[in-house]
């Protein structure tokens, strides 16, 4: 029986509301972590980039053996459920005890912070490859995915709202009514983790039944076997091409969030409350771009906008470059267009992704969403890891010092860099690959019938419609 709109909308909602945790904690940690540890603990810019580095390293190794057990898994539960069912636990935990100010010697603090980031980062991996995966049983078609993961992206928008715009409005509230900053800081994080423990769970109950069913026995675990897998999927141009375009936007937004607040309060000047209130605004934009990135990917197509979006930012970032952001207008521009350029490739992504997991089944004959979610997930972690590690050594070689009222020319002259340049080269980069993208409607059509014709026993399709499919890994 056909599905009625009512029914599509309950499903898209369903699964929708998961993004909400995923883009409160992505973008409170990406945004406010460092800051949080060099400002209101006290550690080095250093000492805190190592654990921030070292604690998303975990991330990647767990995403390298959760993707594959979650595809081996045979719960009457489901093979993604249960997982999202155990992260709903210890994701709100752990992460709510990073942003408690445990005073210690330098070398207990960094202890203390080193394993709560990687209980989070741990947990985030296992929701993130478990939930990620998921999708592409909840919508399979090429225009319901767009559809579904672009009204998922309000939750997105909206945990991006909490988790960027609010802590600093919220914690000088809370200031002002007396209470320590550290304090703030943490009851912040203990408010916004029980929403997310909301979150994860209606998500969890929504998709109830929403599993494909598989009747395959489950193949043997371990690492070579995962390794296998990896070198499959790594075969296949589309989901390399997809890889190196998440890279590249990785190392620009990481690069962009985590000097932002630096940059506007030692370069710019500027009270801290614009922070918030730039926040604020730019939220408020995403979702208005949430419409225009739907409508232009389903008339114009996920590739061409997705190169638009990013190539004109990068040029726009690189004019940028030679004359600085020197006003709140300016900084407006530079900000919208990063939001623009960003949201569109986070909207669009997943969709591409699981593209794919069609692409490895036409080639190979196996369904492995959460390895091949958990690959990319892996190197995109480490990318972020090393570009965080990165940002925190040229902080520091250029004299940059968090507890300072005032910066040295040289640590500005890097702020610049890092905010400016380093998010123009990555999007010029994400925008050369994604032009190597040979995935269309049409052709993921003709990809769908095949597959069909396949699982039923029908004959092939015409040799010129395989050869538009080929032309997909190509």
């Amino acid at each position: 029986m056909k599905e009625t709109r009512a029914q599509q909308l309950k499903r898209h909602l369903g699964y929708g509301v998961g993004f909400f945790p995923d883009g409160l904690y992505y973008n409170f940690v990406t945004t406010y972590q460092l800051v949080f540890l060099t400002t209101v603990v006290g550690l080095d810019a250093a000492r805190a980039g190592t654990i921030i580095s070292v604690s998303i390293m975990a991330d990647a190794f767990v995403s390298a053996f959760v993707g594959r057990f979650s595809d081996n898994l045979r719960s009457r539960f489901g093979r993604r459920r249960p997982l999202i069912l155990v992260s709903a636990f210890i994701l709100p935990a752990s992460f709510t005890a990073c942003y408690y100010n445990f005073q210690a010697s330098p070398d207990a603090q960094a202890a203390y912070y080193l394993f709560f980031g990687v209980l989070f980062w741990v947990s985030y991996a296992i929701f993130f490859v478990a939930f990620t995966a998921l999708g592409a049983d909840v919508a399979t078609d090429y225009e319901d995915r767009i559809r579904m993961i672009s009204l998922s992206r309000v939750f997105s928008v909206t945990g991006d709202l909490l988790g960027s715009a609010a802590p600093l409005t919220v914690t000088a509230f809370l200031v002002g009514l007396g209470i320590a900053e550290d304090r703030s800081w943490f009851l912040f994080a203990l408010t916004i983790s029980s929403l997310v423990f909301v979150g994860i769970m209606t998500c969890w109950n929504s998709t109830r039944g929403r599993e494909r069913v598989v009747t395959a026995p489950a193949e043997q675990q371990g690492i070579l076997s995962t390794l296998k897998d990896y070198g499959d999927l790594l075969r296949l141009k589309p989901y390399r091409t997809l890889i190196y375009s998440k890279v590249s936007i990785s190392f620009s937004f990481t690069t962009y969030s985590a000097c932002m607040v630096y940059y506007v309060l030692y370069r710019m000047r500027i009270d801290p409350t614009f922070i918030s209130s730039m926040f604020v605004v730019t939220n408020l934009i995403k979702m208005g771009f949430i419409v225009v990135v739907a409508k232009g990917a389903l008339r114009y197509g996920k590739k061409e906008l997705l190169v638009t979006s990013t190539g004109a930012m990068g040029i726009l970032a690189l004019l940028f470059i030679y004359r600085g952001i020197n006003n709140t207008t300016e900084m407006y521009v530079y900000i919208i267009g990063c939001v623009y350029a960003q949201a569109a490739y986070w909207q669009l992504s997943n969709t591409n992704f699981y593209d794919v997991t069609d692409l490895d089944e036409y080639r190979y004959g196996k369904r492995r969403e959460g390895n091949l979610m958990a690959l990319q997930s892996l190197i995109a972690v480490l990318s972020i890891a090393l570009t965080h590690r990165l940002t925190t050594l040229l902080l520091a070689q250029s004299g940059f010092d968090a507890r300072l009222a005032e910066q040295s020319p040289q640590a500005i002259a890097m702020l610049e860099r890092i905010f400016i340049l380093f998010p123009a080269v990555g999007m010029l980069v994400c925008a050369f690959f994604l032009m190597r993208y040979r995935v269309n409607k049409q052709r993921f059509a003709l990809l769908a019938e095949q597959l069909y014709r396949r699982e039923q026993g029908l004959e092939s399709l015409p040799p010129e419609d395989i050869a538009q499919i080929e032309m997909m890994f190509q």
